[in-house]
């Protein structure tokens, strides 16, 4: 937390942060890991938004509830630092709610053009930054997620074939 930008961070216990790092460290992860968070969180640090620390809680938490191949996982996250923050920050209800927002909109990765902001439109983009990664690095996310599915949650076959649906609909 010292290494991060005070407005990012400012009106927020300590709790919220160990809360969260706490939830990434759920058995099953591969890619949808702490070193997730960091790698959004230093993307961050160069991205040009005008809340950056709603981007950062954004990013923090979009992943903080994960079950591979469950629908839910979003929204459970986004209940989970809206509740963390509403308890143990002084951030008004505003800025609670467009964080519940972003992360409610990292399910699909799509949002009406007259809906998006440029800090939802930060927060997108920082997620599925990895697609523009270099290649090695992409294969070590493609390979983590794979993890993540097969075979907890579907076949190999499955799986390949819903991952060219999910790249398909950012072509």
């Amino acid at each position: 937390i010292s290494s991060l930008p005070a407005q990012w961070v400012e009106g927020c216990s300590d709790s919220i942060f160990e809360s969260a790092y706490s939830r990434y460290q759920s058995p099953g992860r591969s890619y949808h890991t702490w070193d997730h968070v960091v790698a959004c969180v230093e993307t961050l640090r160069a991205f040009p938004c005008d809340s950056s620390r709603a981007v950062f809680l954004a990013l923090l938490f979009h992943d903080a509830i994960y079950l591979p191949g469950s629908r839910d996982n979003e929204k459970a996250s986004a209940e989970l630092a809206s509740r963390l923050l509403r308890q143990h920050s002084s951030l008004e209800e505003k800025e609670v709610a467009e964080i519940h927002r972003m992360i409610l909109a990292t399910e699909g990765h799509r949002v009406d053009e007259g809906e998006i902001s440029r800090d939802l439109r930060a927060t997108l983009d920082i997620d599925m930054s990895i697609l523009g990664a270099p290649w090695e690095q992409y294969c070590s996310y493609a390979d983590g997620v794979r993890k993540e599915y097969c075979p907890a949650v579907t076949t190999h076959a499955r799986f390949v074939v819903g991952r060219i649906a999910f790249l398909s609909k950012f072509l």
